[in-house]
């Protein structure tokens, strides 16, 4: 996400990473869960714009943050599209990995995280990147 919004204090990090991936001819596969996370992501930065970080939680409901909230999720998902025609992708439905969930839940991930690592497992994968993070199993 902060690769595709400028504001974003880890943008520049986050952007050359992944315009590395890119030029590394490097494949993304991800979970439709991802696009969902993007505009969660988004209603929450526009809240912390307007509330602050502190009264984020309680002020979801409040409607002035919206118009932002929409807007960002938009852009978002206009900037996740534009990203994905600089790779070659593929996704994975949630309903194809949720019987792995719970399990990844027992040994500690949070649900999301879990959804996560599950594609990548079903995937063949023995790690899940991040800019700042690799997580194995």
């Amino acid at each position: 996400m902060d690769a595709m919004l400028t504001g974003q204090p880890r943008h520049q990090a986050a952007y050359l990473y992944l315009a590395e991936l890119a030029v590394n001819g490097t494949n993304i596969y991800f979970n439709r869960l991802l696009e969902l996370e993007l505009a969660e992501s988004a209603y929450k930065i526009a809240i912390r714009e307007q509330f602050g970080s502190k009264r984020a939680r309680d002020m979801r409901k409040d409607g002035r943050a919206l118009r932002r909230a929409n807007r960002l999720a938009n852009n978002l998902s206009t900037a996740w599209t534009d990203v994905l025609t600089n790779f070659a992708w593929g996704v994975v439905e949630l309903q194809d990995v949720s019987d792995k969930v719970q399990p990844l839940m027992r040994r500690g991930l949070g649900s999301y995280d879990a959804v996560h690592a599950a594609t990548a497992m079903s995937l063949g994968s023995s790690t899940l990147s991040q800019p700042t993070t690799a997580l194995a199993w």
